[in-house]
């Protein structure tokens, strides 16, 4: 597995949510050696929503001062496990290395639809994730509709949730040494 680390930190408005603003990705991926395959990632940025003034004030903002009515999230955007790696705690390790470097009292939020994909909810559950909303979206832009949950947690106790799974303590551990040695 490969964390590749920071993508460029410069903020930037996604045009199809004119009143969010994302900031420092990062991308995690986890690669089989053996066949140098893509076997998962995960995409994820902070992100903040609101006019711009409150956009920059919650992204820029230090963390101990607190923002009046607002938050920076971690957004766990993206996460994909190719198939014949499933079952093997790569998703678990992928989220715990995207949340390494953020803040302990930071909120992790995902967005997951159930009607397509009912186990990665119940995985994020398991975790301490509580589900903070919900509604029937379009997909793409003629799509079918699918359910989709707005699931939320702080990044320490999530952390903490994975850590306590049998394995992934060490599998964090030795992929953070393996990241390390490619980077010298």
């Amino acid at each position: 597995m490969r964390d590749s680390g920071k993508a460029e930190s410069t903020q930037q408005v996604d045009p199809r949510f004119k009143d969010q603003s994302f900031a420092k990705p990062r991308i995690v991926r986890a690669v089989d050696e053996q066949n140098e395959s893509l076997a998962g990632y995960l995409y994820s940025a902070d992100g903040v929503s609101g006019s711009p003034t409150k956009r920059l004030a919650k992204m820029y903002a230090p963390h101990f001062m607190p923002i009046v009515g607002g938050k920076r999230y971690a957004w766990q955007r993206e996460i994909a496990v190719h198939p014949d790696y499933t079952d093997r705690g790569i998703g678990l390790v992928l989220g715990a290395l995207s949340l390494l470097e953020r803040k302990p009292n930071q909120i992790a939020t995902a967005y997951v639809y159930s009607d397509y994909l009912p186990q990665a909810g119940l995985a994020m559950k398991a975790l301490g994730f509580k589900v903070t909303g919900n509604q029937y979206v379009v997909l793409g832009h003629d799509g079918p509709m699918a359910w989709r949950e707005r699931l939320a947690a702080p990044v320490g106790r999530t952390l903490r949730h994975i850590r306590m799974i049998p394995g992934a303590s060490q599998a964090i551990t030795q992929v953070r040494s393996q990241v390390r040695n490619n980077k010298a």
